[in-house]
């Protein structure tokens, strides 16, 4: 009866804890779980939400009044910096992957760190990452 017990135990903790542990939860200073998450919150772009036709993913974004900066951290909107030229990407969902989208620069050229922001990996519950495709298409 007393290994019951032993074995019992552990079992009921590890139940409770996954139950706990099954909010969604950022890895991240300055970042909170959304249901979708806006991918032109970017210091180029503070504090504007994406107008364009975009899928909407759950993932970790920045808290109000905070903005990514280019090395994908969340930083005060206010400290982005005043010479920054905003992007305005181009954004259309596509049906040919899980996570595909596929972005397009309106000045006719592919930007890199655009399509890396729109496709970077969202974070979700148990730990699970997905990665999203990027096609940069000019």
């Amino acid at each position: 009866m007393a290994s019951y017990k032993i074995i019992l135990l552990p079992c009921l903790l590890l139940i409770s804890l996954l139950q706990c542990s099954s909010g969604q939860f950022c890895d991240f200073d300055n970042e909170m779980f959304v249901e979708c998450v806006n991918p032109c919150n970017v210091c180029e772009n503070p504090g504007i939400f994406c107008t364009q036709n975009y899928e909407c993913l759950p993932g970790c974004d920045c808290l109000p009044g905070f903005s990514r900066d280019k090395s994908g951290r969340c930083v005060e909107s206010t400290s982005c910096g005043a010479s920054v030229t905003p992007i305005n990407p181009q954004v259309q969902p596509s049906h040919f992957g899980d996570r595909d989208v596929i972005v397009e620069e309106s000045a006719g050229r592919c930007n890199r760190r655009v399509c890396t922001l729109f496709c970077r990996v969202l974070r979700l519950r148990f730990d699970k990452c997905v990665k999203g495709r990027c096609t940069c298409k000019k």
